[in-house]
């Protein structure tokens, strides 16, 4: 018997696959097996096929964007917009770590709140969404993975955000545990949860057709491709399946060999026009986080590569992350990008200092290429 797919996915493949493994790491993922042979035969509209599973009973609602939201109207705006990941560093307390984010509300546009990454466990993303509300004021996207919900919690979750008064979400289908021991299930892959929020927040009702809101809700929904991947079709195809499925902003994974993000911001924009696009940048602060980028299947050109590791080497991490930075912000700038989202993992004072660069604070560094 052939190895299935772990997360149990209907809409395939995840974003974690890295060349042709899953992201288990040492097995073929099937999806991409599957999307070879559907691509030889010229059979890849079946592949990207949207695919429901028995449990839901409405099957042929058509999301639509016609209503306004906050979130894609500034992203369409051309405005400069920063994201910044809210990750609560293990051992701090929240409210202490709130303390910190102040520091940079300032600077930034929107916090994101990540649910597990890494499959690790974190805290809940609406109690720290909540906080950050009602202590600091800033706008707040959650992110909601699939990882370990039944329907019936998600949908609980989904309620729950829209009655605080959160409308703008990241819907992914979520990573499988770091190391071993970690325990997981998935219901729900990125785009069936998609339409399953799109159901509630449009039209008020469940995947069963029960009436659980008023709807009209002014959602915005994100969902994640991944520029790494050797097949530019394969996420152009599955971004677009998400695209049906109702979401209408896309990020970018991490990758340090901006040309990806060129290639696949074109690849999108040819099929789709103004699509809000936003590219990750997140510090490399160790010569282990270098090592470490090639096992996740992160790409990094040769000579950034030997030139991180150069200045990792020599303590100038703020020095080379500065120009990293600088080299994705003239990236964005030739393909019409205007928000960034970055990731410091809880580090506030490094968050801060390239917050800045974003903004235009400090000049004249050399742009890293390769």
């Amino acid at each position: 018997m052939g190895f299935k797919c772990p997360k149990r996915m209907l809409n395939g493949p995840c974003s974690s696959y890295r060349d042709n493994l899953c992201e288990l790491g040492n097995v073929a993922c099937p999806w991409i097996g599957a999307y070879k042979v559907l691509s030889k035969y010229g059979k890849l509209n079946e592949f990207f096929k949207f695919r429901l599973d028995p449990d839901f009973v409405v099957r042929d609602y058509y999301p639509v964007t016609r209503r306004s939201q906050t979130l894609v109207n500034k992203l369409l705006s051309g405005k400069l917009m920063v994201f910044y990941e809210v990750y609560i560093p293990k051992y701090h307390r929240v409210l202490k770590h709130l303390e910190e984010l102040k520091e940079l509300a300032k600077y930034v546009d929107f916090y994101v709140i990540p649910d597990s990454p890494f499959g690790l466990p974190t805290p809940h993303v609406l109690t720290v969404a909540t906080a950050i509300k009602l202590l600091i004021g800033n706008s707040v996207i959650t992110e909601i993975s699939c990882r370990n919900k039944t329907k019936e919690e998600f949908i609980k979750l989904i309620l729950t955000s829209l009655s605080l008064g959160i409308e703008d979400f990241i819907i992914t289908t979520g990573d499988l545990p770091l190391g071993e021991g970690g325990e997981y299930y998935f219901e729900l892959d990125s785009c069936r949860a998609t339409y399953l929020t799109r159901l509630i927040a449009d039209l008020g009702i469940d995947h069963k057709g029960r009436y659980v809101s008023l709807g009209g809700f002014n959602v915005s929904i994100g969902v994640v491709t991944n520029p790494n991947s050797k097949y530019l079709d394969l996420e152009v195809g599955k971004t677009l399946r998400k695209l049906r499925c109702g979401a209408n902003v896309v990020f970018l994974q991490l990758t340090y060999d901006f040309k990806l993000i060129t290639d696949l911001v074109k690849a999108l924009r040819n099929e789709v026009n103004n699509l809000p696009i936003v590219p990750l940048f997140v510090p490399l602060k160790k010569v282990s986080d270098v090592n470490m980028v090639k096992h996740l299947g992160i790409r990094i050109g040769k000579n950034v590569r030997e030139k991180a590791l150069d200045y990792l080497r020599k303590g100038k991490a703020l020095e080379l992350n500065i120009e990293l930075l600088r080299n994705l912000i003239e990236v964005m700038d030739t393909t019409g990008l205007s928000s960034i989202y970055i990731s410091t993992y809880g580090d506030i004072t490094l968050a801060k200092e390239l917050i800045k660069v974003v903004k235009g604070v400090g000049k004249g560094l050399t742009v890293l290429r390769g």
